[in-house]
This record gives structure tokens, sequence and C-alpha cells, in this order.
């Protein structure tokens, strides 16, 4: 229910994947999605996609505002030894 952006401090909402999938097959689907990150912006809450496979679901969230994203497109599901070395090579690679 929406009345729960009003009830509760929200700080993140995670955007599940099915919104990113009908926002790539659809107008409408893109439309509802746009509507969504734009709301989370006015209400100063952060949004996160997941599910977020290619990088035209990058580019498409990027232009609609939404900046923290997870995937398969970053990576897939690793153990915490793997996660720190991948983390170690990413922050390297950034540099």
């Amino acid at each position: 229910s929406l009345n729960y952006l009003n009830i509760l401090h929200l700080e993140t909402i995670k955007i599940e994947r099915s919104f990113l999938r009908r926002a790539m097959d659809s107008q409408r689907g893109a439309s509802v999605l746009q509507a969504i990150i734009q709301l989370g912006q006015s209400l100063d809450i952060q949004m996160i996609a997941e599910g977020v496979e290619s990088q035209q679901d990058v580019d498409k969230l990027l232009g609609w505002g939404c900046r923290l994203m997870q995937g398969y497109h970053f990576s897939r599901p690793l153990p915490p030894a793997a996660l720190a070395e991948w983390l170690t090579t990413r922050h390297q690679h950034s540099k």
C-alpha cells in the first residue's frame, strides 16, 4: 500500500525485477518504473533496482535517475571470500 510511504520512515526501496522487465517490454511499464523512481526521489528515498542483467538495463535506469543497481550484469552471487576479492579488484580498476 502506498500509505506505508506516510507511515514508515524508509531510507531505501528495492525495485523488484518484474518492474524492470515490464519497463523494457512496454511504454506503460517504463512509465510505471519512471514514476516509482521519481516518487522515491521526491521523498528522499534511495531506490535500488534488482535484476539488472544488461548494459541496456543500466543505461535506462541511469537515464530515469536510478543510481543504485544489483544483478547479474555486475556479478553472479559470490561466497564471502570471492566477494572480498571481487571488491578489491573492482576498486583497483576504478582508480
